[in-house]
């Protein structure tokens, strides 16, 4: 399995320096396991402040290591042109806001266009929607590379001049 690029995720921690105490060692590793920690929830796209981060983080990190974990696609299952559709909407539709307000944020983005295209059919989809966004820019699926295709045909429907 190819390692990717997890930058500090991926570099371990610092050793003690000469004449650290014991104390000050264990302070500055615990503040540098708490900012990796962030680092990571955010990584795997992990809310912080959720009461089941904990639940979701086991989850997230047992589905990497271990295949009883993962869901099979079944194969010859046809992609959804309505979900491919969707998605590429998604895309589009995001990837040009930011480009016309780059300070502002996705989920907001994500906000106005599940409601300009009727998406919001229960509490969780604004938080879905914005994970299969996410999900989206990793192209690496033959159905998000298809999104992403579309998606590229679509922007200049939604480019503000």
């Amino acid at each position: 399995m190819a390692r990717r690029n997890l930058g500090a995720l991926g570099v371990p921690l610092d050793p003690p320096l000469p004449g650290e105490s014991k104390g000050a060692f264990g302070r500055r590793i615990y503040e540098q396991r708490v900012e990796r920690m962030s680092m990571l929830l955010d990584h795997l796209e992990i809310p912080q402040n959720d009461p089941s981060t904990a639940w979701r983080l086991a989850v997230a990190l047992a589905r990497q290591r271990y295949p009883g974990f993962r869901v099979e696609r079944k194969p010859g299952v046809k992609d959804d042109p309505e979900k491919i559709k969707e998605d590429a909407i998604l895309l589009a539709g995001v990837t040009a806001a930011r480009e016309n307000s780059p300070r502002r944020k996705v989920t907001a983005i994500i906000y106005d266009l599940a409601v300009e295209n009727d998406w919001l059919t229960t509490p969780e989809s604004l938080e879905t929607k914005r994970r299969r966004f996410y999900e989206l820019r990793k192209k690496g699926t033959k159905e998000n590379r298809r999104a992403a295709k579309m998606a590229e045909e679509l922007l200049p429907y939604f480019v503000r001049e």
